[in-house]
């Protein structure tokens, strides 16, 4: 069984309870109780408007907050945690300048669209005056011996992997890829021996197209699409993709004007700051000299017009830049959209590869434009997760972070493996044993 010794020789045991992305993507957020009570991301459902399905933030009684990164569906609704707290608020370093980022475009994207945060500015504030950074590999010891450290996720800049050490272990993954990219040199297991597990399940039973061969693919349909003078539109997201677009360019030779517009200058100028998360952040400087930033409208009407590449959030179209340039390509009828990543449920970008009309602010229209996808994913694929699980070998796997049907296929496919593996749903709480 697996529980904590107290001072006092009483036993106590390690409770789990998955307040979301449990059968689902969007949400994560877990409640680690044993002598000390560890929240586990704090997430919302990105497409959920007025954040309905939040579980109850004011019941939680958390004694800190380790986040694994900035996306918002682990960090997104971290700051309603704080209207009745005052905690520790852990992160690595590129972290909190990145989520910071995250969290007041989601104050502008509320503004805008006349709906509620569950939480307001000064909870924001609070947030940020308890946060205490860390490296990858820096350990910190809470009161009665509980210790935690990061690990690499190789999946955006600062993502991390939490191991949770006492007499037992857990580690939760996060997000997180094996294989390297152009910004990542790719995920490591712990080198101790991990006890229970809660796993991504996010691309369980799907093989990503091989990254080399995915990237030369990119580059020729770019290049051939400018030399038959189109406006090549690159919805990317903020945090990763986009940078890794503009390395992505730059190596494969693509002869064209590159643009960037959106958050994503200045997620690059949080990059900038920090190269030693970077796997190659000279290639990433260069790549980056080579774009032009958009920091005008003219600027933003010109490269709308001419053959060229344009970089710009949001990756779902759901927001940002790319929409007017979207507008104002499909107009003039002389480009491409080139989406690098996944599409959510109910967002543009889904509308547009299904041939519906896109929502602009206050009507929609019909895109008549050659539509292509890439998979440009910072997932790890089906087969790296039955191999990262391997290599890791706890004895419990909780699986989470995926549809209903990849969160119960990868729990099936550990089980055949001989893992005691599971996937829960929200609201489920496990004591490990």
């Amino acid at each position: 069984m697996v529980c904590y010794k107290k001072a006092r020789g009483q036993t106590l045991h390690v409770k789990i309870t998955f307040l979301g992305a449990a059968q689902q993507v969007g949400q994560s957020a877990f409640l680690v109780q044993s002598e000390i009570n560890l929240m586990l991301d704090c997430g919302m459902k990105v497409h959920d408007a007025n954040q309905s399905e939040l579980p109850h933030l004011e019941r939680i009684r958390a004694d800190a907050l380790i986040l694994s990164h900035a996306h918002l569906d682990h960090s997104g609704a971290a700051p309603a945690l704080y209207k009745n707290h005052a905690i520790p608020a852990f992160a690595t370093f590129p972290t909190m300048p990145l989520v910071s980022l995250l969290w007041e475009d989601s104050e502008k994207i509320a503004i805008l669209n006349k709906t509620a945060l569950p939480y307001g500015r000064k909870d924001v504030q609070r947030l940020t005056q308890h946060a205490m950074p860390m490296d990858y590999g820096a350990q910190y010891q809470f009161y009665e011996g509980t210790k935690f450290s990061f690990i690499d996720a190789g999946h955006i800049l600062g993502s991390a992997q939490i191991l949770l050490e006492n007499k037992k272990t857990l580690l939760y993954t996060g997000d997180f890829k094996t294989e390297p990219t152009r910004l990542h040199a790719g995920a490591k297991a712990p080198d101790v021996p991990v006890d229970a597990m809660i796993m991504e399940s996010t691309y369980a039973g799907k093989e990503h197209t091989p990254r080399k061969e995915l990237e030369k693919k990119f580059c020729e349909e770019v290049q051939d699409a400018v030399d038959h003078d189109l406006t090549v539109l690159v919805p990317a997201f903020a945090v990763g993709r986009a940078q890794e677009m503009l390395m992505i360019l730059q190596s494969g030779g693509v002869d064209a004007d590159i643009w960037m517009d959106g958050m994503a200058k200045a997620v690059t100028g949080i990059m900038m700051d920090y190269p030693a998360y970077v796997r190659n952040a000279k290639a990433l400087k260069s790549a980056v000299q080579d774009c032009r930033f958009v920091e005008t409208h003219e600027q933003r009407r010109a490269a709308a017009r001419k053959p060229g590449v344009i970089i710009s959030t949001s990756g779902m179209m759901d927001g940002g830049p790319i929409l007017s340039y979207l507008k104002a390509v499909n107009h003039h009828g002389k480009g491409a959209v080139f989406l690098t990543g996944y599409q959510g449920e109910g967002s543009n970008g889904e509308a547009l590869l299904k041939g519906d009309k896109v929502r602009f602010t206050g009507y929609a229209e019909k895109i008549r434009l050659p539509i292509k996808q890439f998979d440009f994913s910072g997932h790890s694929s089906g087969s790296e997760l039955l191999k990262y699980a391997k290599e890791v070998d706890p004895e419990y796997v909780y699986c989470v972070h995926g549809d209903d049907e990849s969160c119960r296929l990868l729990a099936q496919q550990l089980k055949e493996e001989g893992f005691n593996a599971s996937a829960p749903k929200a609201g489920d709480s496990v004591d490990i044993a």
